[in-house]
C-alpha cells in the first residue's frame, strides 16, 4: 500500500507539497514557480502516457495544484525496502524505462517520494514539468543519467536522494555494486549492472531457500500433524516464488536485455510462455515490435506497420502484432474487429486462410467448409475496403501506405 500523509519534497531549489491518499495523490506548489500568466497551458501536462499517472489540475491566485489518480495496490518505498533484496533489484532497475519519457514534451525528476510504484514494480511519473515554464526547467539525458544513479543509491541504501544529486553521490561510501553503478557511462550499461547483481542475487537466495527447506523437513518429520500442516503452509508461497514469480521476473529482464541488442528472436523466444494479460506495457510494445520486426514481409509493408508501434500505441494494436507473431490468428481477427480496422481484419483472415490450407489435421470437408466461410469473409471486407479508399481517394487524401498494407499476404 502507498503510504498516507503530507510530505515536502525539495529538489532543484523548489518545495514540492505532496498529500498522499490511498486513490490520489497532491502536488502543490507556488504560482510563483510558472513563468507564464496563461495558467492554462499547464493542462496540455494532462496527457495519456503508460508512464504517466493521469492527471487533472486547479489553480487560484496562490498556488497550483496537481491532483494524480493511483491505480490500486500501489507499494510505497517501505513496502519496496521490506521486499527480498533480489526484488529490490528489480524494481530499481525499472527506472530506466522513464527514459522513454523524453519523447514527451515535459519535464521531470526522479525523487522516490514522487514515483508510484505499481504492484508489478512498474514505475510511473506524478508530478512532471514544462520546458522553460515550471520546474524542472530544463532537463537532458546527462541529468537523467545522474538522477538515475542517486535513485538507485538513495532505495538500495537508504540514502537521502536530494543530498546525493546536490553533491553526495561522489563522496558516499558505497558497496562495490553500488560504486560500479555510480561510475556508469550510460543507461544500458546500468540496466546491465543491475541485471548481473539481480541474477547473482537470485542464484544466492535460491540456495538459501534450500537449505531453509531441507532445516523445516528435519525439524517437521517427527513432529506433530499439526505441525506438518503449517510446514505446508509455509512451504507453497515459496515453490510460488521460485517455480512461477522468479522465471516471470527472468523473462522480463532477459527480453530488456534482447530488445536493448537489437535481439529481436530471441525475445520474442524468451516471452513465448507468458499470456499476452501478463505481461507490463512495456515489455507488449517490446514483444510487437520485435514480431514486426521478424515478420516474413517486405520492407515497405514492415516499414507501414512500425509507423505505428511507438509507446504510446493502443494496447489492443499491439496484441495484434503479438497474436499475429504467435500465429493466433483467430485471436488477431477477434482484436482486429475490436479495433475497427479493416486492414487488420484482412490481414488476420488472409493469415488464417494460409494456416487452414496447410492444417493436416483437417479433413477434407472440414477444410473447404473453413474455406468457404474465410473466402466469404474475405471478399466482404475487401469491398469494404476498396469502397472506403475509392472514396477517401476521390477526395484526394488516399495514401500509399494504406494499399500497401492491405494487400500483404
Amino acid at each position: 500500500m502507498t503510504e498516507a500523509g503530507e510530505l515536502n519534497v525539495s529538489f532543484g531549489g523548489t518545495t514540492y507539497c505532496y498529500e498522499k491518499g490511498e486513490e490520489e495523490w497532491k502536488v502543490r506548489i507556488p504560482r510563483s514557480e510558472v513563468a507564464t500568466q496563461e495558467v492554462k497551458r499547464l493542462q496540455l501536462l494532462n496527457l495519456q502516457h503508460p508512464l504517466l499517472l493521469e492527471q487533472s489540475v486547479s489553480w487560484d491566485e496562490k498556488e497550483i495544484v496537481f491532483r494524480y489518480a493511483l491505480e490500486t495496490h500501489g507499494l510505497s518505498l517501505e513496502d519496496v525496502r521490506k521486499k527480498c533484496f533480489s526484488e529490490q533489484l528489480r524494481i530499481v532497475s525499472n527506472v530506466l524505462d522513464l527514459e522513454a519519457c523524453f519523447s514527451l514534451p515535459i519535464t521531470f525528476f526522479l525523487h522516490p517520494e514522487t514515483l508510484f510504484i505499481s504492484k508489478n514494480g512498474l514505475l510511473k511519473l506524478s508530478y512532471r514539468g514544462l520546458p522553460h515554464v515550471m520546474p524542472p526547467r530544463e532537463m537532458n539525458q546527462e541529468d537523467f543519467l545522474r538522477q538515475v544513479k542517486c535513485f538507485v543509491v538513495a532505495v538500495l541504501s537508504e540514502m537521502e536522494y536530494t543530498a546525493l544529486y546536490e553533491g553526495s553521490l561522489e563522496v558516499a561510501k558505497l558497496p562495490t555494486y553500488l560504486n560500479e553503478i555510480v561510475e556508469a557511462p550510460s543507461s544500458e550499461e546500468i540496466r546491465f549492472l543491475l541485471e548481473r547483481a539481480y541474477q547473482d542475487q537470485l542464484a544466492e537466495e535460491a540456495e538459501e531457500f534450500q537449505l531453509v527447506s531441507k532445516k523445516h523437513y528435519r525439524l517437521y518429520k517427527y513432529s506433530s500433524l499439526w505441525a506438518s500442516l503449517a510446514a505446508c503452509a509455509l512451504l507453497f508461497p515459496l515453490l510460488y516464488f521460485i517455480f512461477l514469480r522468479t522465471p516471470y521476473y527472468q523473462a522480463l529482464l532477459d527480453a530488456d536485455t534482447s530488445f536493448v541488442k537489437e535481439d529481436y528472436s530471441g525475445l520474442v523466444t524468451q516471452l513465448s510462455f507468458l499470456q499476452i494479460d501478463d505481461l507490463p506495457y512495456t515489455q507488449q510494445y517490446q514483444l510487437a515490435y520485435s514480431v514486426v520486426k521478424t515478420l516474413d514481409v517486405s520492407e515497405e509493408q514492415r516499414d507501414v506497420i512500425m509507423q505505428n508501434i511507438s509507446m504510446k500505441s493502443k494496447q489492443l494494436y499491439l496484441r495484434f502484432w503479438i497474436e499475429i507473431g504467435r500465429e493466433d490468428y483467430e485471436g488477431a481477427l477477434d482484436t482486429a474487429k475490436r479495433l475497427e480496422d479493416i486492414q487488420l481484419i484482412l490481414y488476420a483472415l488472409d493469415k488464417r486462410a494460409t494456416q487452414v490450407r496447410k492444417d493436416e489435421h483437417l479433413s477434407g470437408k472440414e477444410r473447404e467448409t473453413l474455406m468457404d466461410k474465410l473466402q466469404k469473409d474475405i471478399a466482404d471486407y475487401r469491398k469494404q475496403w476498396q469502397e472506403a479508399t475509392a472514396s477517401t481517394d476521390s477526395s484526394g487524401t488516399g495514401t500509399s501506405t494504406t494499399r500497401t498494407l492491405a494487400s500483404s499476404d
